[in-house]
């Protein structure tokens, strides 16, 4: 029997309404889940650091460089436009509300700085100033080839980072001149980024006690062993999805309850590793899991050969060897969470547990910490909070109020013994600065080993 061609055709724009229907209903979904901004206009700004006492390694056909260059973003609360401040060259740094805490984030294996837009924008709204580079040689547009090993040297290129936007701050006259609080810094990253987060959290040589707060997002952790995370009572918190296929979430997250009981676990369930980056957003929006992309451009790069983890030490600075676990290797991928679901998940996430941290009143703290801990898991039940055993005492801030954002355990300032920090003379354009004279923290040379380790 043959359908007659009118009624074929209603079919067909039936189907392709009902599917306009459905798209619009997750549309509409996904807009009631945005995080509302906080109060502050955002301003960004793109310029060029150089770290001139530390080399940057040969890397295949890159013959090396005597220093370290990064391409930085700053993100920071500004003034409402006017128009003496359409000049390009003009900073709205809105000071009234200073200073800030300190965001350094740090991107993944084989991406950049813009990966985590998304976050860095949101959290300037609420009032922090975010900075991040695309890391010399873990970047996707590095020189040769992205390669995995100098994550070794991505700490020291943190503490360079802070050292630089410290020095900003506290020059006169120069833009961001009293722009960031010294005593609340933070470092998150996604990824590879987590792993260096952990260890400029963590690692007993490579760790900077500046930092106050740290979130690893899916990040590698399964060679730190328990006695890694007792250098530092900083509160840490994992992001992590129980379907990563590319960061084994068993061996990475699962167990951070077990290896560091002060630490916070959040688990999205059912979200991808690479929906926790900007471009999946809008490129993979409609894939049934983004990993499936991540997965071909991660197999095309990661090295197989000898192990960098003997550069990080070994059992006295709670390095373990980890189970060998490739990644994406799992079989066929599962559905996974939208990454628009998955990302505005995360900002409020992450954000909650920054201002239960530094919130300066202690109110709004409390009010971000129950956030995370009871009311977003209660209306998100892909949200699941995995708490310390013990609840910690608040970084003790100045008093004043800063916008209520969504929580987690917070910790006492750690009080540790000065660390060699990088000799620097920040190259930067076009924001100004002055000479910085710092003791010297030299580079690891990870130029002759090859990774074998998760990403």
């Amino acid at each position: 029997m043959r359908f007659p061609r009118f009624l074929a055709s209603s079919l067909v724009l039936t189907a392709c309404c009902v599917s306009l229907l459905e798209a619009n209903a997750l549309e509409a979904a996904e807009a009631a889940r945005v995080p509302t901004p906080g109060p502050h206009f955002v301003e960004s700004r793109d310029l060029t650091l150089i770290d001139a006492s530390r080399p940057t390694a040969p890397n295949d056909t890159f013959k090396g460089s005597p220093t370290r260059t990064f391409k930085t973003t700053v993100w920071y609360p500004a003034r409402a436009r006017s128009l003496e401040s359409l000049r390009p060259s003009a900073a709205r740094l809105d000071r009234a509300g200073g200073p800030y805490p300190l965001v350094i984030y740090s991107h993944g294996f084989m991406s950049f700085r813009s990966e985590g837009t998304y976050l860095a924008t949101h959290l300037a709204s609420l009032g922090y100033v975010v900075a991040a580079v695309d890391y010399p040689l873990t970047n996707y547009f590095c020189p040769g080839k992205p390669f995995l090993a100098d994550v070794v040297n991505q700490p020291g290129d943190v503490k360079f980072l802070i050292n630089t936007l410290l020095e900003w701050s506290g020059t006169p006259g120069h833009d961001l001149q009293g722009a960031i609080d010294p005593e609340r810094i933070a470092a998150v990253g996604l990824s590879l980024g987590g792993m260096t987060t952990s260890l400029v959290t963590f690692h007993p040589k490579l760790r900077d006690p500046r930092v106050r707060a740290a979130v690893s997002i899916a990040g590698p952790s399964s060679m730190f062993g328990s006695d890694f995370y007792r250098t530092s009572h900083v509160p840490f918190m994992m992001l992590a999805s129980d379907i990563d296929a590319m960061v084994d979430y068993g061996a990475n997250a699962a167990v951070i309850p077990k290896l560091a009981p002060e630490a916070t676990l959040v688990t999205l369930h059912g979200a991808s590793h690479t929906g926790f980056a900007e471009v999946s957003r809008v490129l993979f929006r409609w894939m049934r899991n983004p990993d499936a992309v991540g997965c071909r451009a991660l197999k095309k790069n990661l090295p197989t050969g000898g192990s960098f983890l003997k550069l990080l030490g070994g059992a006295e600075d709670g390095i373990v060897e980890p189970k060998r676990l490739m990644p994406c290797e799992g079989g066929e991928l599962p559905d996974a969470m939208r990454p628009a679901t998955q990302q505005d998940l995360t900002i409020q996430v992450v954000a909650s547990f920054l201002e239960g941290c530094f919130a300066r009143d202690p109110e709004v703290r409390d009010a971000n910490r129950s956030f995370l801990t009871t009311t977003l898991p209660q209306q998100n039940p892909d949200v699941i909070i995995t708490l310390p055993k013990a609840t910690s005492v608040a970084v003790p801030t100045p008093d004043a109020t800063m916008t209520l954002q969504k929580v987690a355990p917070v910790d006492a300032p750690i009080s540790d013994a000065a660390i060699a920090l990088p000799t620097s003379m920040p190259a930067a354009a076009p924001i100004p600065d002055a000479p910085v004279a710092l003791p010297k923290d030299p580079p690891v040379d990870a130029s002759s080993l090859e990774s074998k380790g998760p990403e």
